[in-house]
């Protein structure tokens, strides 16, 4: 393990200092005296990479490390008559980025110009953009040779400057029709989004990537891409509640169940609709019934080329897993050695939409565990299942009603409750088999039912190869109500949820346990956020009393406009109730249908050991937490985190060799660094660490966990 450790971070190392030397050498596209004829050098080239972009500009370096910054290098001259002249050369991530970047500070009513990919002429500024590189060149003082002396050195350096770009798939689904010259701006996340379109008040959207350009009928068309249609219709139900108890909103009115229209005060209105994986927004500066006619127009041409491919959707994805681990179990290095094992995940899914908001979904996934340490173990192939058939009714005779009724995923606020429906199943599948209806009403409202039914084994569809695997210890079965609303800064959360456990063939005890929780989140300023929730539970375990309870609470701080740090600092606490053997009732913490990696993806395994082999079973459990959340680049971050975990019972010392008889559970440290090589391609480096307390022997070792994961798909 260590030295798998150590490949990855020289693997990391090597990268990034490869990295670093390739954005010093940008001094390189700087021309000298030669251009323009007359100017001069004055002083030496300034580079900045990465963060450092934050010493040059003060307040708008935010913009360009969302886009993807990577390095700037910038030069001043001085020419006849003491006049100044300023190059900036901005290398981005990619031609994407580059263009974004510069249709964000393109200015209105400049000229374009055939410079590089694209550019723009003013009567001081020029503006180009060429494969990754951005290019700006200002002129102190005009007069009447300005536009050649920004061409001249503008020229230079385009001439210098390598590659050549492409402009965004996603301007390509824009109208022609109309188009104003001025062009298109691109952008990804908030920053940009704002910096392009102030009409919506805030990112109501929750943006990743999109476009808007500009129409000759008055009006504007948007077109945002998410990564699915899930996550686009997440984003576009959240959008519509809050707009419709906006502040300003007038005239809000629901046009079925993808599409919503209202005006602001202003008198300008707004048209938002939902295609497949893309929110479409039209904003009309003076509406009228040619304005509405021509956005009407378009946003149907941009609709119609999504219907043309077809009322089918298809998806693929390709998950690879390298995991080593050494007696993260037992702690007991004599009892269980180091181990690693590669995990092939396969997953096809289909859909298809119909008339009425009826739509069909299908999910087939297949697992290949292949064990390389301890070696020897024969290849073989995994079985083959639906982790997902189900049918979804949206707006049923018109009504804010959606019904889906199938195997489904289900995820209740932050997960506390309900997240996870088939944990013996790890890293495949955490479906539930579910028949659910939403609600959801004016003014940011949502209540939902639900019902589940989990087996031992999969009975209710087929598989393919089946090897019956175990997917729960016992029979379980829910029934839920989870009411909800959610504003501009405050929402809250109230859930009720029954559950029965059977004894099933573990002969594990019976359980019929009724939980009533409560969540709020409030952000009291754009960079802080406060998120709490408690839970109480009571019924019978094994035909035995049950009183149990649990909460959690998080502070979040974002620090990147105090400290000019891409930084997000958490700190937070877990309490679980444990069990007190003493008494004739049961104490601990039921998990519901969480049992699911939320604080640690190794510390899940350990809990086993105490809790009759079930992994993840939390409870007995306390927790003082911290976070660091570092966002290196638009593609690359690293999440640091500690725990200081605690039980507020005492171990039995009947469970295991391991068992202590003190309440300190350990410290346990991790760090996630995560990145994204394509549009299609990502992945992440996992390390924990754990090192026991006095819950455990004091001859307890503490264990590492390694994981690498590359995810392809579409």
């Amino acid at each position: 393990m260590k030295r798998l450790a150590l490949v990855c971070l020289g693997v990391i190392g090597l990268s990034v200092a490869a990295a670093a030397a390739g954005e010093a050498g940008l001094a390189k596209y700087v021309p000298g005296n030669a251009a323009p004829k007359g100017w001069k050098s004055d002083g030496a080239t300034r580079v900045f990479i990465g963060e450092e972009l934050y010493d040059y500009i003060d307040g708008g370096a935010e913009i360009f490390m969302e886009y993807g910054f990577l390095a700037a290098a910038t030069q001043d001259y001085i020419g006849p008559g003491g006049r100044r002249l300023v190059l900036e050369i901005y290398e981005m991530e990619d031609d994407t980025a580059a263009y974004g970047i510069f249709t964000a500070f393109r200015t209105p009513g400049g000229e374009a110009i055939a410079l590089g990919d694209a550019g723009q002429l003013t009567d001081y500024y020029l503006s180009f953009w060429k494969g990754r590189f951005l290019v700006n060149v200002t002129l102190g003082g005009g007069a009447e040779d300005s536009s050649t002396v920004l061409r001249a050195l503008a020229g230079a350096v385009g001439e210098r400057l390598p590659g050549q770009g492409r402009i965004p798939r996603l301007a390509g689904l824009l109208p022609a029709e109309g188009r104003l010259p001025s062009g298109v701006d691109y952008f990804e996340g908030s920053l940009g989004f704002l910096n392009s379109s102030g009409f919506f008040g805030g990112d109501v959207f929750g943006v990743r990537r999109g476009v808007k350009a500009p129409y000759s009928g008055g009006y504007d068309v948007l077109i945002l891409e998410f990564d699915s249609p899930e996550e686009s219709r997440e984003r576009y139900s959240l959008a519509e509640k809050r707009l419709e108890g906006g502040r300003g909103i007038r005239g809000f009115s629901s046009e079925g169940p993808r599409r919503f229209r209202f005006r602001k005060e202003d008198g300008r209105s707004a048209v938002v609709a939902l295609v497949g994986p893309y929110i479409l927004a039209g904003v009309i500066e003076r509406p009228g019934p040619e304005s509405e006619a021509a956005l009407a127009a378009s946003l149907e041409e941009v609709e119609g080329s999504h219907r043309a491919s077809g009322p089918w959707r298809a998806g693929f994805e390709e998950r690879v897993r390298y995991v080593t681990w050494d007696n993260v179990r037992t702690l007991d290095k004599e009892r269980y050695l180091g181990q690693a094992a590669v995990l092939l995940r396969t997953r096809l899914s289909l859909s298809r939409r119909f008339a009425a908001g009826l739509e069909f979904e299908l999910g087939l996934t297949n697992e290949l565990h292949q064990m390389i340490v301890p070696s020897g173990e024969a290849f073989q192939w995994d079985e083959v299942i639906f982790d997902t058939l189900c049918i979804r009714w949206t707006r049923p005779a018109g009504l804010p009603l959606t019904l889906t009724l199938g195997r489904q995923g289900a995820f209740f606020g932050e997960g506390f409750l309900v997240a996870e429906g088939t944990p013996l199943d790890e890293t495949r599948s955490d479906y539930f088999n579910a028949v659910r209806l939403d609600w959801t009403p004016a003014g940011g409202r949502q209540v939902t039912l639900f019902a589940c039914h989990q087996t031992e084994t999969d009975t209710f569809l087929p598989v393919l190869h089946g090897m019956n695997r175990s997917l729960v210890e016992q029979p379980e079965t829910g029934l839920g109500l989870v009411w909800s609303w959610k504003g501009e800064t405050r929402e809250w959360e109230a859930s009720l949820i029954y559950k029965n456990a059977a004894a099933g063939s573990a002969s594990l005890k019976e359980a019929d346990i009724l939980t009533l929780g409560g969540r709020s989140a409030w952000k009291p300023f754009p960079e802080v956020s406060l998120s709490g929730e408690a839970a109480f539970q009571a019924g019978e375990l094994g035909g035995a009393g049950l009183t149990t309870w649990g909460a959690n609470v998080r502070l979040t701080w974002d620090a990147r406009n105090l400290l000019r740090l891409p930084l997000r600092v958490l700190v937070g606490g877990l309490y679980l109730s444990g069990d007190d053997p003493s008494t004739g009732k049961t104490e601990g913490w039921e998990p519901l249908f969480s049992r699911w990696p939320r604080w640690s993806e190794s510390y899940i395994y350990t809990l086993a050991e105490e809790n009759q082999g079930r992994m993840s079973w939390w409870s007995n459990l306390s927790s003082v937490f911290g976070e660091l959340d570092i966002r290196l680049s638009q593609k690359l971050g690293l999440r640091l985190a500690a725990h200081r975990l605690a039980a507020p019972q005492a171990a039995s010392g009947s469970w295991s060799r391991i068992s202590g008889l003190g309440h300190v559970r350990g410290n346990l440290f991790s760090a996630r660094l995560e990145f994204v090589l394509s549009g299609r391609l990502k992945g992440h480096l996992l390390y924990e660490s754990f090192r026991p307390g006095s819950f455990y022997v004091p001859s307890a070792d503490g264990y590492s966990f390694l994981r690498f994961e590359l995810l392809w798909g579409f």
